[in-house]
C-alpha cells in the first residue's frame, strides 16, 4: 500500500477533486547503510504553518530501532485549474481523506 492509499483513498483521479498534492523540494539525511531485504519502519508527521506550504518529516528505521535516513520535504496542495498552490492544504487534505484525523 503507498502513500496515498493510506492517507487519501485511492488517488487514481486527483483531477476529479481539482486539487493534487505537490511536492516543492525534499532533503535526503542518510545513516546508515541498508542491504538486500533489510525491513524498516517509517514514521510520517507533518508540520503545519499558516503558510500555503508544510513540511513533511520521514524517519526510517530499522525494525531494531537503528535510524537509516530520514526526509524533510515541503510540499503543498495544487489547484489543477488555476495552477496556484491553495490556501489551506490541511483543510484541503482533511476533506479528502479517508482518516481526517491523521491532519489534527
Amino acid at each position: 500500500m503507498t502513500y496515498p492509499d493510506v492517507m487519501l483513498g485511492p488517488w487514481q483521479t486527483p483531477s476529479a477533486s481539482g486539487v493534487a498534492p505537490v511536492q516543492l523540494e525534499a532533503t535526503i539525511r542518510y545513516h546508515r547503510e541498508l542491504r538486500a531485504n533489510d525491513e524498516v519502519e517509517v514514521s510520517c508527521a507533518f508540520e503545519w504553518s499558516s503558510r500555503k506550504t508544510f513540511r513533511l518529516r520521514q524517519e526510517y528505521h530499522k525494525l531494531d530501532g537503528t535510524r537509516v535516513a530520514e526526509l524533510v520535504g515541503v510540499a503543498g496542495m495544487l489547484d489543477l485549474n488555476t495552477r496556484k498552490l491553495v490556501p489551506d492544504p490541511r483543510e484541503r487534505l482533511r476533506a479528502l481523506a479517508t482518516s481526517p484525523e491523521l491532519f489534527a
